[in-house]
């Protein structure tokens, strides 16, 4: 859970307790300052002003990070799941303008073969 990155080491770790901060503050109608702060008095009581930025910037970057490689795996996956070749595909436009003799009116529709 934890990225190759030596500064991010146990962000995957600390991101679900923050998380958990996050949603409790927000039921409790806490803003936005007084979660995060509830967070770092409850896991970083000593911590600096530094580092309570830097643990949550490397918060964003675990994120980011996720979030690059959820799509790049969903962007893997998509003529997969989707058929590239049927109905309403370029493709299928243009064999069907081809069978029903009807190129000419898809060439005056701006699509080009």
């Amino acid at each position: 859970m934890t990225l190759p990155f030596d500064t991010i080491s146990k962000t995957g770790v600390l991101l679900p307790l923050f998380h958990e901060t996050c949603q409790s503050g927000f039921l409790n109608k806490k803003t936005p300052v007084q979660i995060v702060e509830s967070f770092f008095n409850n896991y970083f009581q000593n911590s600096t002003e530094e580092e309570k930025i830097n643990l949550l910037f490397r918060f964003i970057q675990y994120i980011e990070r996720q979030v690059v490689l959820f799509d790049a795996i969903e962007d893997a996956s998509f003529p997969v799941i989707n058929n590239m070749d049927g109905f309403g595909t370029m493709r299928n436009t243009k064999e069907t303008a081809f069978q029903e003799n009807k190129k000419e009116v898809l060439k005056k529709a701006r699509i080009a073969f």
